[in-house]
């Protein structure tokens, strides 16, 4: 009898335990995604039409932007270059880009923003062409995108992308991160040409219909629980 009776206790101490803890998860991802909805919003963007057409930037920031190259070199192209720079024709409407492999090497860009996530949904957004002048002359670069400890992404890039092929990268954090975004030019060509990069953005995004689904089955969980304890409690004789 004392046995049966401590079964049944070490059960109800066990389902109490799986239901605190499926409950602690749940009400975490349900505080992210209400976080995430109320604060939808763009948190950071560059567009880089601040500073100077400048060929061959080596390490150190590039000037009128929120980014610094740290290994290789870029080209920071403008259309208000002066002389008129005839490789700006490929920043599109935008007027300005970087070319991610500079006249020499090719090039790392990184944020001179550090991001603090809070647990939330993010998105990274960014243009990102082949390289394609005047001439029509092409040059391909597979470049990483990349926001430690949560984005770490490879795309390619050759003459036939663009104009301004747009990609939009989703992400979740699950606990306080701090970062900064890079741009790290993997194999453009090491003497003139990369891809293209413009009109970078990170904000918050509101949770899709989909991600809203996989609350379901934790919630239905939650429910099968309490009622399986309620039901070991009403139990008579125990």
């Amino acid at each position: 009898m004392g046995d049966r009776r401590g079964s049944s206790s070490r059960k109800t101490a066990l389902v109490a335990g799986l239901r605190g803890t499926m409950r602690r998860y749940v009400c975490a991802f349900l505080c992210m995604l209400l976080v995430s909805a109320a604060s939808a919003g763009v948190i950071f963007s560059e567009d880089f039409e601040g500073g100077v057409n400048q060929d061959v930037i080596a390490i150190g920031l590039i000037a009128g932007t929120q980014f610094e190259v740290v290994t290789g070199n870029v080209d920071h192209i403008k259309d208000d270059a002066d002389p008129a720079n005839p490789y700006a024709t490929m920043c599109g409407t935008g007027g300005s880009c970087i070319d991610t492999t500079g006249s020499g090497s090719r090039g790392e860009i990184r944020s001179t923003v550090e991001f603090n996530f809070l647990p939330g949904i993010y998105y990274l957004s960014f243009s990102l062409q082949g390289w394609r002048d005047s001439s029509n002359n092409t040059a391909s670069a597979n470049v990483q995108v990349l926001l430690p400890g949560l984005v770490d992404t490879v795309f390619a890039r050759t003459g036939t992308h663009g104009p301004y092929d747009r990609e939009r990268i989703q992400f979740d954090v699950f606990a306080p991160q701090t970062v900064k975004l890079t741009f790290r030019d993997l194999s453009g060509s090491a003497g003139y040409a990369g891809a293209i990069l413009d009109d970078v953005e990170i904000g918050t995004a509101t949770p899709e219909p989909s991600t809203l689904l996989l609350l379901l089955p934790a919630l239905a969980a939650v429910a099968a629980l309490r009622r399986r304890s309620s039901g070991n409690g009403c139990r008579p004789g125990a």
